[in-house]
């Protein structure tokens, strides 16, 4: 079987327990008051990310939080994952809910989060885009200068770019329809203006620059005519 079972085939429950495995699953809402006392009793876990809590308490109080079966998970009685969660439900003020897991081994805490975070850029791989990372990097470039206007004077660096979370990164990718031919583009430009050292070659700086702007020309003019410009293949711009 290579497919999830349909609903259907299944009988309704309100939970799964399993005395032998030590498991017992869920779904719960969590209101505030019940995320204060969940966090009370917790097992010691990692600093708080402020980032995170306040990332989380967007989506909840913009209705925007929806249950994607990441689990509020226990081991031994005690709170093992899902602090950030928990801590942005009390900031928003607002219930959520959530596939509940507790499990009777409490070790279970150490294994935990060794995966590979999901990241804006798989989510637009999975859309079918091309050059990934480089066009998740132009779009949260593209997403800053929508918010402020501009880009910091130095022009790098974490500054220049928007948060934007995975479930909002295809709406900005449509949003720059041909964002992707471009980032394709300058690939391509990025690989001739990497400059290398050939010893015992007669290849002088000023040599390797004239042939750099000489493809810099052609492909800008093919991207131009791409776009509509119609410009004529001996135009110097």
């Amino acid at each position: 079987m290579n497919t999830a079972i349909h609903n259907t085939q299944i009988a309704p429950s309100t939970y799964f327990y399993d005395p032998q495995l030590g498991v017992y699953i869920t779904i719960r809402t969590i209101d505030p008051i019940m995320a204060k006392e969940l966090l009370a009793g917790q097992h010691k876990n990692r600093n708080i990310s402020p980032f995170s809590v306040n990332r989380y308490k967007e989506f909840m109080q913009s209705n925007q939080w929806v249950m994607n079966g990441e689990p509020i998970i226990f081991g031994g009685n005690k709170l093992i994952d899902g602090q950030h969660r928990l801590t942005a439900c009390i900031q928003a003020g607002k219930s959520f809910q959530s596939v509940w897991i507790e499990l009777q081994d409490d070790g279970a805490f150490k294994t935990l989060n060794q995966g590979k975070r999901r990241n804006p850029a798989d989510v637009l791989s999975i859309e079918g885009h091309a050059n990934v990372s480089v066009l998740n990097s132009a779009i949260t470039m593209l997403a800053r200068i929508d918010e402020v206007g501009e880009l910091p004077f130095q022009g790098f660096g974490g500054g220049t770019r928007a948060s934007i979370p995975n479930h909002e990164i295809n709406e900005w990718a449509k949003k720059y329809p041909h964002l992707g031919l471009t980032v394709k583009k300058c690939q391509g430009w990025y690989k001739n203006f990497r400059i290398k050292t050939n010893q015992g070659t007669n290849t002088t700086p000023n040599t390797t620059m004239m042939k750099l702007v000489r493809s810099l020309r052609k492909n800008m003019r093919e991207t131009l005519s791409i776009l509509g410009t119609n410009l004529e293949s001996n135009n110097e711009i």
